[in-house]
């Protein structure tokens, strides 16, 4: 996606988006690991303008870590569309900061419900050296807050999706590709293994109309991931991502469940 400038007052970032070809999929619809790409920069961008980004927590050998993001998707972007991103953050309490996002059509305007996608997220803050989060820094705390309209809350966790039937099984080893810059999996890699461990020909007429993400456990360069896939019921998915080195423990690397409708 190209940049074409706009901006929103605090505590409200913006940013007037092209859709890029690269970023879709044959269909012409944006993919969403693209979206989750998307959202994840803008985050971050957000975060640094405010004095709270990656490079200067980095600097204090800490680092924001996505704990959890969910989006409902009523129309994905399409190819050469014009849409505007709009982040902003919500809460800081504690080890748990809170982001909604909102992306509509460029000429849909900003009042009322949006034809488009909205999403909700939880981060942490995490020491590098003890790879553990830790309390917000006070100087996080201090940074201005808008309303959290709770479009997207994340349903509650699959804890467990065992006794679903299974649809898929696949393997997948972490290469260097797939790492960002703290050396673990980026973020939008697990939803990409999700999608690619599905049967052949299963989204042949389907589409996603929502997301919900929890990270558990990093995955490093090396690590070998079995991904289970199964259905929870007629519209949703469950994707276990788990490290091999961790089979038999309790908690996933990472539990993606998706839900679907046909396409229009």
């Amino acid at each position: 996606m190209s940049d074409e400038g706009g901006e929103g007052p605090p505590p409200l970032y913006e940013r007037l988006l092209c859709v890029s070809p690269e970023d879709c999929a044959g269909s012409g619809r944006l993919r969403p690991p693209a979206l989750l790409g998307l959202l994840q920069e803008a985050a971050g961008r957000d975060a640094a303008e405010r004095g709270a980004g990656m490079d200067l927590l980095m600097d204090q050998g800490l680092a924001w870590m996505l704990v959890r993001l969910a989006a409902e998707v009523a129309r994905w972007p399409r190819a050469g569309e014009a849409w505007r991103l709009s982040t902003w953050a919500t809460s800081f309490g504690g080890a748990v900061a809170g982001r909604e996002f909102a992306l509509r059509p460029a000429d849909a305007g900003t009042a009322g419900p949006t034809a488009g996608v909205e999403a909700t997220s939880r981060w942490a803050v995490v020491d590098l050296a003890a790879r553990r989060a830790v309390r917000l820094p006070a100087f996080v705390r201090a940074l201005p807050t808008g309303d959290a309209r709770g479009a997207a809350r994340p349903a509650p966790a699959v804890e467990d999706p065992v006794e679903a039937p299974l649809l898929a099984e696949a393997m997948q080893e972490v290469g260097e590709g797939d790492l960002d810059r703290l050396g673990h999996a980026n973020n939008t890699r697990y939803l990409d293994w999700a999608l690619r461990a599905l049967p052949k020909g299963f989204d042949d007429a389907l589409e996603i109309a929502g997301f919900d993400i929890a990270f558990r456990k990093e995955v490093r360069q090396g690590d070998c991931l079995r991904i289970r896939t199964r259905r929870l019921d007629e519209e949703r998915l469950a994707h276990d991502i788990r490290s091999e080195a961790l089979e038999g423990r309790e908690d996933p690397s990472a539990r993606v469940v998706t839900r679907w409708r046909r396409r229009a």
